[in-house]
């Protein structure tokens, strides 16, 4: 980040936060975040494609409106260099393929006068159809089946999984997370992203077994990481995945 950080006292604990959107000559999205116990001014984007700038709380809106506008240059290089948000239908027709099973589906769309919305998944020939009815809305028509899919088909990798490692998960929930693409409770509730049908079946696997591995080792720990490691022998790999596609489809639908 070009620019120098203002810095802000404050003594105040807890991460309360206000957040105020404004239209401003950088950018026309951004949202202040007042949070306590932060000491610096720090901005970021999130997967909508917000500015986020987190402001200490005794920091004034004035100096954060300021720093904003001091780092003009790095928040203009940033916002260029982000992938767009991406609706279903835009995503499926750049790429037309989910994973579950362990297996890479190819998905099409089909639009239908008659009958109703639906999920037709051909196990044999590893294709799926998204038939949607003419009068449903599209985008919401497309969202719900695909959220009803992933919650089916990711808690079944799960439970198989699981299986053959020899883990005892709780729940299984499938949700639309934030920033992240899977959890793993005190009480043994696996949480996963509905957006891991998009990746590839082996960075999909590697999330799940990544939250699995949390079930032996509730932090990130040595023995965490040489546990995900045996049950990943492609861990590298699947990670450059997440890495280099994760922004991305973490936008789609937003």
């Amino acid at each position: 980040m070009s620019g120098r950080p203002i810095e802000c006292e404050t003594s105040a604990p807890g991460g309360e936060t206000v957040s105020r959107e404004f239209v401003s000559e950088v950018i026309p999205r951004a949202i202040f975040q007042r949070r306590k116990g932060l000491r610096r001014l720090r901005m970021s984007f999130d997967y909508e494609n917000r500015l986020i700038i987190a402001v200490p709380w005794n920091c004034s809106m004035r100096k954060a409106r300021d720093f904003v506008e001091s780092n003009r240059d790095w928040v203009i290089d940033q916002a260029a260099s982000l992938s767009p948000v991406l609706s279903l239908e835009e995503h499926f027709s750049r790429s037309p393929f989910i994973s579950m099973e362990g297996r890479r589906i190819a998905v099409s769309i089909r639009r239908v006068e008659a009958g109703r919305s639906q999920w037709i998944y051909d196990e044999k020939r590893a294709e799926g159809l998204f038939q949607l009815r003419n009068s449903d809305p599209s985008e919401t028509a497309l969202r719900k089946l695909l959220r009803k899919v992933a919650a089916v088909s990711l808690e079944q990798r799960v439970r198989e999984l699981a299986s053959r490692h020899g883990f005892e998960p709780g729940r299984v929930t499938v949700r639309d997370q934030k920033s992240r693409w899977g959890s793993c409770s005190r009480n043994g509730t696996i949480s996963l992203n509905w957006r891991l049908l998009l990746f590839s079946p082996g960075a999909q696997d590697h999330v799940i077994l990544h939250e699995l591995a949390h079930l032996r080792h509730l932090d990130h720990s040595k023995n965490f990481h040489q546990l995900l490691s045996s049950l990943d022998p492609q861990r590298t790999e699947h990670e450059a995945e997440l890495d280099r596609d994760g922004a991305r489809w973490m936008r789609v639908d937003r």
